[in-house]
């Protein structure tokens, strides 16, 4: 047993999946070395990929704690929401989403799914101009539902909880398992970040495993500066639990952002021509927010590094947010003119 299973045995886990596969990406790309793709995709559809790692020692803590009701702070497309949503609905935990106001004129994609599931009038929506807000406006809901006798919980975005941190360190855990099984030791690893939990559990992960690979992170949201903040945070955390010590030498990784369209928001334009290319070259479908960028700007990165060795890019799933794109998608078929 590595460390990193032994120090996750230490907290109570669903059962959901925590094994995916490496296989190599199929497909001509203008890069150096050995690419591999990890198909977190494939741990579940509606259940977000490899979200469902941090849930796996989430939710036991919201059963244990007795919670009835959990108020989920995301996006009105958020992968995280739908998904967590249908496994506290297993449990018997209502949920009640705080949704960002995208002002859809129609629910579709993810929201539309989330509606169907939980219902319409168990959705609040928030304004842009109040989300910052948004976090005081679900502690504000949970003292009320708390005076009705509820038993509630605040669940921020991406699930950035302590209570997520140790099913996130799960990934570092299965690119060992990986590893062996393939024969291998990667040299580089890629991954985006939202919140960034999972890729700080990433990092902080295989630091304690003494794995000498670097683990480059996409930023999609934050700023490097409240990236390493996070980071030193739960390593911290990590450290008081598991008793390691991981110094900063012992962490090997890079920040990037993207290239073009440094927004939080899905690709656009030829954007979407590349995510259906890259689904006719290799057979992987990937999401228009995270993972398409990902494997994007990790083949524009190993160029300009010319990086070489055995390369690993970790899809994460989300593709049900594809269907909130169908006018997109159409376009990107072949003209019959």
């Amino acid at each position: 047993m590595n460390i990193l299973n032994e120090l996750t045995g230490k907290f109570p886990q669903e059962d959901y999946p925590k094994e995916s596969r490496i296989h190599p990406i199929a497909g001509t790309h203008p890069v150096k070395g050995t690419w591999y793709i990890k198909r977190e995709d494939e741990l579940g559809f509606f259940t977000a990929g490899g979200k469902i790692r941090k849930w796996r020692t989430l939710v036991p803590s919201l059963v244990s704690k007795g919670v009835d009701t959990a108020l989920l702070i995301g996006s009105s497309q958020s992968n995280n929401v739908l998904g967590l949503s249908l496994l506290l609905i297993e449990k018997g935990i209502r949920p009640l989403p705080i949704l960002l106001n995208s002002k859809d004129p129609l629910p579709r994609g993810n929201r539309l799914f989330l509606e169907l599931t939980v219902g319409s009038r168990q959705l609040l929506f928030v304004e842009r101009e109040e989300w910052h807000r948004v976090e005081e406006i679900a502690l504000s809901l949970q003292r009320k539902l708390s005076a009705e006798g509820c038993k509630a919980e605040v669940i921020p975005e991406g699930s950035y909880l302590t209570e997520a941190f140790f099913g996130a360190l799960t990934l570092a855990a299965d690119i060992l398992r990986n590893e062996v099984e393939r024969g291998c030791s990667f040299n580089h690893i890629f991954i985006e970040a939202g919140t960034g939990l999972q890729a700080i559990a990433l990092i902080l992960g295989l630091a304690a495993a003494s794995h000498p690979g670097s683990v480059s992170v996409l930023l999609l949201a934050d700023k490097e500066e409240i990236f390493l903040e996070k980071l030193e945070k739960w390593r911290l955390v990590l450290e008081e639990v598991s008793g390691i010590r991981l110094c900063s030498s012992s962490m090997h990784f890079s920040l990037f952002r993207p290239r073009t369209q440094k927004a939080f928001k899905p690709i656009s334009g030829k954007g979407w021509e590349g995510l259906v290319s890259f689904a006719q070259s290799s057979g992987v479908w990937t999401d228009p927010v995270y993972s398409s960028r990902l494997f994007a700007e990790a083949f524009s990165e190993g160029k300009t590094k010319e990086m070489e060795g055995d390369i690993l890019v970790i899809h994460s799933g989300g593709l049900s947010s594809l269907f909130g794109f169908e006018k997109e998608l159409r376009a990107c078929l072949p003209s019959c003119d």
